[in-house]
């Protein structure tokens, strides 16, 4: 137990954070290239230009996560879905990153800039 800065006393939360593993949490960077492209998304949707979309956020693996999906999944059209990996300019794709793309095909890459994410969206959307 500890006291409130009114005098009274506070429970000490009983729940436990989980680690954060460093090799998953995204930087600074990336997390701004994140936020910007999910801007464009957004502006994609609203003109009908895409059906919808799916970030998945970083995530630690633990509790039924497993790693290597594709940070951001967008459905185009009727049959068409498009996944896209984002890292900075000196991120580095992991082997489970890699095996997933590998599967997407020529409808998954990694996108390294907003201009490169644009450039995807576009060739596969509206």
């Amino acid at each position: 137990m500890s006291r409130s800065k009114y005098g009274g006393q506070t429970r000490m939360s009983s729940r436990k954070r989980r680690p954060v593993d460093p090799l998953h949490q995204a930087t600074g960077q990336e997390r701004r290239l994140q936020a910007a492209c999910e801007r464009e998304l957004g502006k994609l949707l609203a003109f009908g230009l895409i059906v919808d979309w799916e970030h998945r956020p970083d995530r630690a693996p633990g509790r039924g996560e497993r790693g290597g999906r594709p940070d951001l999944t967008i459905g185009v059209g009727p049959g068409v879905v498009i996944a896209c990996e984002l890292k900075t300019a000196t991120g580095v794709v992991t082997p489970k990153q890699a095996a997933w793309l590998v599967c997407w095909g020529e409808r998954g890459c990694v996108c390294r800039s907003l201009g490169e994410f644009l450039s995807f969206v576009g060739r596969w959307a509206g």
